[in-house]
């Protein structure tokens, strides 16, 4: 069966998925957007605007490969949904942060046959719980830029509380000067529901 954009996707076996709710084949999902992008004004939410057509169009054709390939082999297919800043806001590779845009990629993910999804944290933590429900697959965490560390165990203990299942952090790691103790905080919050605070003193104690 040759691979491409022709595939339709089976992310999980038909009985487990949720009675009515409906996979989007690939084709579809090039059909369906590319529609939109002929009609930029229409576009049917703002998660979308500003998102070039070929390059959604190639997102869309390397998954629905690597989908068919992990169906073949057995494997997991993580996928990253991002929502980025613009490079002229705060440089590239950012989180946005957007609720209402994480929300729509994560849906869009999850129906183009996500075992796991790496998402955005939203802005506000609290509102987490809805990426979580959006994707009806194990959610992780991504980290994005390096910040405080006590801000990122803060958040990231508040993120957990909200349905989180782990995090996928790279500079707020690797670029501290303790990674091991960082890991060490982290793995605590995950593993043994410490919250920000008492991840603060792990990391103190590391």
């Amino acid at each position: 069966r040759p691979l491409g954009a022709e595939i339709v996707l089976q992310p999980r076996r038909q009985q487990e998925v949720e009675p009515g709710v409906p996979v989007i084949p690939a084709k579809l999902a090039l059909d369906l957007y590319s529609e939109f992008f002929r009609r930029p004004s229409q576009l049917p939410h703002p998660a979308l605007d500003g998102i070039e057509p070929e390059l959604f169009r190639q997102c869309v054709e390397n998954i629905s490969r690597v989908r068919a390939a992990c169906h073949k082999y057995g494997m997991p297919l993580m996928i990253e949904p991002l929502v980025m800043l613009p490079n002229d806001v705060r440089g590239g590779y950012q989180v946005d942060g957007d609720a209402e845009k994480i929300v729509t990629l994560v849906r869009l993910a999850s129906e183009m046959g996500a075992d796991i999804i790496k998402a955005d944290p939203t802005e506000r933590a609290e509102d987490f719980h809805r990426v979580v429900e959006a994707a009806r697959v194990p959610v992780l965490v991504r980290g994005g830029g390096k910040e405080d560390l006590k801000t990122v165990l803060t958040k990231s203990s508040a993120l957990l509380q909200q349905g989180a299942k782990g995090l996928v952090y790279g500079r707020n790691i690797y670029q501290h000067d303790n990674p091991k103790a960082v890991v060490t905080a982290l793995m605590a919050m995950i593993h043994q529901g410490a919250d920000g605070e008492a991840a603060w003193d792990i990391y103190n104690n590391g």
